[in-house]
């Protein structure tokens, strides 16, 4: 084989060049489900001091011990902070994709604001719990189609995340370990797509 032959069998295999459109606006959160999870360990940790102690204390006493005060106070300050977490996640999962790629197949644009401010709009979040991870996954897959990616984002835990948050505190115990799960999912397919997007993303 020649020289030139190679050269050309080489240039056949290459992918075809990315649009310069798809070139990403951030970098995500990657520390975001790692802090989530150290966060629910913990949690666990705590939430049996606070049902044991709860469960000692009689009714007709409203006072609980320092112990339970403390553990349960441990555990508000961490449902806090894992919900401004899960917000800054959420908010950069949708600015890290190029502007001209957040949107769900259907066509709907979704903005980083909206994909988190909806989740805080009383009843319509219900709907949103479905709607907003779904288009996620959408716009994933579809900026990974473009970017020559055979890596896709599933739709099972989506659903999962729309279907618990119905559920009131029972789906909020399910929805938490779901939600952390989906955080890793994403996090893979944007470093998929960051890395192929990489010479698009440098100065020039």
């Amino acid at each position: 084989m020649t020289p030139e032959t190679a050269s050309a069998n080489y240039r056949s295999t290459e992918l075809p060049p990315i649009d310069p459109l798809l070139r990403p606006e951030g970098s995500g959160a990657p520390w975001a489900p790692w802090a989530s999870s150290a966060m629910a360990l913990v949690a666990l940790c705590l939430a049996p001091v606070v049902v044991a102690g709860l469960a000692r204390t009689p009714r007709a006493e409203h006072e609980m011990s320092p112990e339970v005060a403390v553990a349960l106070g441990g555990l508000s300050l961490l449902g806090v902070a894992y919900w401004v977490i899960l917000a800054v996640w959420r908010h950069r999962a949708w600015a890290t994709l190029a502007s001209v790629c957040r949107r769900a197949a259907s066509g709907r644009p979704v903005t980083p604001a909206q994909a988190v401010g909806y989740h805080f709009v009383p009843l319509y979040n219900i709907v949103w719990g479905f709607i907003e991870p779904m288009a996620l996954a959408e716009a994933y897959n579809a900026v990974l189609v473009q970017t020559g990616s055979a890596r896709r984002v599933g739709k099972t835990l989506p659903v999962l995340m729309g279907v618990t948050s119905v559920f009131g505190l029972y789906g909020l115990l399910l929805s938490v370990p779901t939600q952390i799960a989906w955080m890793f999912v994403v996090g893979q397919a944007q470093r998929e797509y960051l890395a192929r997007t990489r010479d698009l993303a440098a100065p020039r």
